[in-house]
């Protein structure tokens, strides 16, 4: 009997231990508490450790290096670079008030916990127990326990994501949809594509687990040091959790949203962070300052150059219609609204990488770049006023601060990434200012690279000196910055003189109200007139010159009268260079603030200059008209000799800026206003009238400029063969001196007889003779030859004396101006009209 019981028991123990095993199989799989498969597999790990050597595992291995290695796994999935959640969490929660007013730190919150449940679920069998008849089952074993304790992990990561996040919106709710969201992809992200290869991991409030393991499996010697964690499960996880660096930078990041920092320093250090975090490597590998702003700022530098230079035709229109609506947009202020307008659609077209796996790093990217134009469009538009500044169309920093706010009434339109998903550039003049500080823990030190909590300023100037440099790989900056030092120079004369007269009417408000036109000519204009008179005049018995002492043309020597014409010439631009800008006196702060007053001084300056500059040429003119013996070139070389000592001459300057007097005709069509129906040379050579203008330092200056020519060049040289034709009358019924005609109002030139056919009328010419003929054959019929008239008694220059005028100024565009108190005389160049 004893023998019958012994075959019947064997049967029965090998049944009882495969059910045993099957029931701890189906135990550990299907659990649907998380503690519970924990402790599940616990047990298991510490059974199929023992072996076929009976040797047994301590808690302290259990934990490091097996458990320590599963969240090593984990936080080096969840902060992979080169991964992503496949844009699952874009729209988490949106359609309620979590998901809007803390969408970025949401959307960090899900792409964390997705991409854990990702990791978890393609984890595979593995194991190292080749030979062993069971080594699938253990290889088995290990999926599961490797998936369950990054569950757990995961778990408890949730929940410190909800502490970190207190002030972004991290809630249960937010969570809880990350979690729904990853695992409606289990089933795809399961290598074998069967749902039943990988345990569930679900969301799992506040895990408080025992995990209890039998004696009989465990080295209890060993295991004394480690023991106490087994029966605090949730306090041993939160240790591993703050001791891996990686998880930490998740957490102290989580509420970092650059997005909502409206002020650019404020952004700038944000971006700064984000940067440096998402460039440490799986290794800790970490960057330093010098990488961040070369090549990484410099290259950000050479596209907003490029994007700025792109200036399409809806810009240009746009400029006019917005900020051209509010403010006058002179000839340098049209050129840098298009740049800023250019920069602006440039900024918000910017998109994310649509290839990049890792959307967060792709959106850090995309406002890193956005930061970074932001902040060099900022620094270009200093460079737009200090390279205006003391120009006659001088860029201002309320123009600028205008073409910002235009530009950015356009964001959602050009905004590529949708309409509130680009932060606003504004113009920020205190950018210079920022200090970057960025801890250590997410960089590199370097004694050569900028320096935590420094200025930028320095940094930003040598990304444009070091860029400006690099023609071969970033040309587009030298370009820009080309266009931007030269903006104003292929500004015509007459688009300067509109600027000035804009910033006369500016200056001479009363009460809000602008003065009379014609008092822009008279006395202001008039004034210069007769100051550059007073010392042509003066030159004419004084020597010559030093500096028309030189060749002429061909290296030839000058002739005696093109020396005198060449002095009358460089003491005009002396006179101009030297025309004085004046100090802000206390009669002036009555009137306006200090800045104001400084303002009105350089502008008055340059209108003195630039008029000045402009009559200088008409008198150019009449030396060449009176006296056909100075030509053209005489008179460019004239020039040409003066401005050899504009530096010296040019003592006061308008941001350290002295405007160049040269040759120029633009002016004999140029109207500063639309609605004037009179021309520039038109209203100067009708100052010079002595028939209007009895001014002896006038009429001094017109003597001093005629008759240059030798007694004998003078008689030789015939007049018009043929009467001059009739001019059509000006513009007003106002009288204009014609071609052929001298300022002094002699009606008719000396008129020769006809000439008959087959008579020799050309036996007596001269090379003057010839000249004349060839200037007729190109002017058709006209002469440049004028009789002079010399008014030898002149009444007293009337006082100019302060009037109020009753009817309504008008404004420097032409329009109706409200009735003001407009006061009339020109105290100087040191007194503001």
């Amino acid at each position: 009997m004893k023998e019958e019981k012994k075959g019947m028991n064997l049967p029965l123990l090998i049944h009882v231990f495969i059910f045993v095993f099957l029931l701890i199989d189906k135990e550990c799989k299907d659990e649907s508490g998380l503690c519970e498969r924990a402790n599940c597999v616990t047990k298991k790990w510490f059974q199929n450790r023992i072996g076929q050597s009976r040797n047994k595992q301590n808690w302290c291995t259990f934990w490091n290096p097996d458990v320590q290695g599963r969240l090593n796994e984990l936080s080096k999935a969840m902060t992979n670079a080169d991964t992503g959640e496949e844009g699952i969490c874009k729209n988490i929660m949106q359609g309620g008030k979590e998901g809007t007013q803390h969408a970025e730190a949401n959307r960090k919150a899900c792409e964390y916990i997705v991409k854990g449940l990702k990791h978890i679920y393609e984890i595979q069998p593995h194991g190292d127990w080749q030979g062993e008849k069971d080594a699938a089952k253990k290889n088995k074993d290990n999926q599961i326990f490797d998936q369950t304790m990054g569950c757990l992990f995961l778990n408890a990561y949730a929940d410190k994501l909800i502490t970190a996040g207190t002030s972004c919106g991290i809630t249960e709710n937010i969570i809880g949809e990350a979690f729904n969201k990853g695992n409606a992809k289990k089933v795809t992200w399961c290598k074998s594509k069967r749902d039943s290869d990988c345990v569930d991991c679900t969301r799992q409030i506040g895990l408080t687990c025992t995990l209890n393991v039998s004696e009989d499996l465990l080295d209890t010697e060993k295991s004394e040091k480690c023991k106490e964690d087994k029966d605090n499960i949730e306090r041993k996880v939160e240790k591993m959790l703050t001791s891996d660096t990686k998880i930490q930078r998740t957490l102290n990041s989580m509420c970092r949203d650059c997005s909502s920092k409206n002020k650019l320093c404020d952004r700038l250090e944000c971006i700064a962070h984000n940067w440096f975090e998402d460039r440490i490597g799986a290794t800790e590998g970490k960057r330093d300052w010098c990488t961040f702003w070369n090549p990484d700022a410099i290259n950000r530098l050479k596209e907003i150059s490029e994007k700025m230079m792109t200036v399409s035709e809806d810009i240009s229109s746009l400029c006019e219609n917005t900020v051209g609506k509010n403010v006058r947009l002179n000839a340098a202020g049209k050129k840098a609204c298009q740049y800023i307008f250019a920069g602006l659609k440039g900024i918000y077209g910017m998109e994310e990488n649509k290839t990049k796996e890792n959307k967060k790093e792709a959106r850090n990217n995309r406002l890193t770049e956005q930061t970074m134009y932001c902040l060099f469009l900022n620094e270009y538009s200093d460079m737009l006023i200090k390279k205006t500044a003391g120009h006659a169309c001088p860029v201002t920093e309320e123009d600028i601060k205008k073409m910002f706010e235009e530009g950015n009434k356009q964001i959602d339109k050009w905004c590529q990434e949708g309409e509130g998903n680009c932060v606003e550039c504004k113009r920020e003049k205190d950018y210079k200012n920022c200090k970057l500080d960025v801890d250590t823990s997410l960089r590199n030190e370097n004694e050569k690279c900028y320096k935590n909590k420094d200025n930028i300023e320095k940094e930003v100037e040598k990304m444009f000196t070091e860029g400006e440099k690099d023609k071969t790989n970033r040309p587009q900056i030298e370009k820009a910055l080309t266009a931007i030092n030269t903006i104003n120079k292929d500004i015509p004369l007459c688009n300067r003189v509109k600027c000035i007269y804009y910033r006369w009417g500016e200056n001479r408000k009363v009460n809000g109200g602008y003065q009379f036109w014609d008092m822009f000519w008279e006395p202001d204009v008039k004034n210069r007139l007769k100051e550059i008179s007073e010392k042509i005049a003066a030159a004419k018995d004084a020597t010559i010159d030093p500096l028309c002492e030189s060749t002429g043309e061909k290296n030839t020597p000058l002739r005696e009268e093109q020396k005198k014409a060449c002095t009358y010439i460089v003491k005009g631009l002396e006179h101009i260079y030297k025309i004085e800008k004046g100090n802000v006196t206390q009669q002036d702060l009555v009137r306006k603030s200090q800045d104001e007053a400084q303002r009105e001084k350089e502008d008055n300056l340059i209108f003195h200059r630039t008029f000045s500059c402009i009559l200088l040429n008409i008198f150019a003119d009449e030396l060449e008209q009176k006296n056909n013996c100075i030509t053209e070139p005489t008179i460019k070389n004239a020039f040409d000799a003066g401005n050899k000592k504009m530096g010296e001459w040019c003592v006061d300057k308008v941001n350290g800026n002295c405007v160049k007097c040269y040759r120029i005709a633009d002016y004999k069509t140029c109207k500063i206003k639309d609605t004037d129906t009179n021309t520039i040379e038109y209203r100067m050579k009708e100052m010079l009238d002595p028939t209007k203008n009895r001014d002896p330092k006038v009429q001094g200056a017109l003597s001093a400029l005629s008759n240059l020519c030798q007694p004998s060049q003078q008689a030789a040289k015939p007049a018009a063969t043929k009467p001059g034709s009739a001019k059509a009358a000006p513009p007003d019924g106002r009288s204009e001196t014609s071609q052929g005609k001298s300022l002094q109002g002699v009606d008719d030139p000396l008129a020769f007889p006809p000439e008959d056919d087959g008579d020799d009328v050309d036996h007596t010419k001269s090379y003057l003779d010839e000249e004349e003929d060839y200037w007729q054959a190109k002017n058709k019929g006209t002469t440049h030859i004028s009789i002079a008239t010399i008014t030898t008694v002149n009444p007293a220059d009337p006082k100019i004396t302060d009037t109020v005028k009753g009817p309504k100024g008008k404004n420097p565009n032409g329009q109706n101006d409200p009735a003001s108190v407009t006061v009339s005389g020109d105290p100087g160049n040191n007194t503001q009209k």
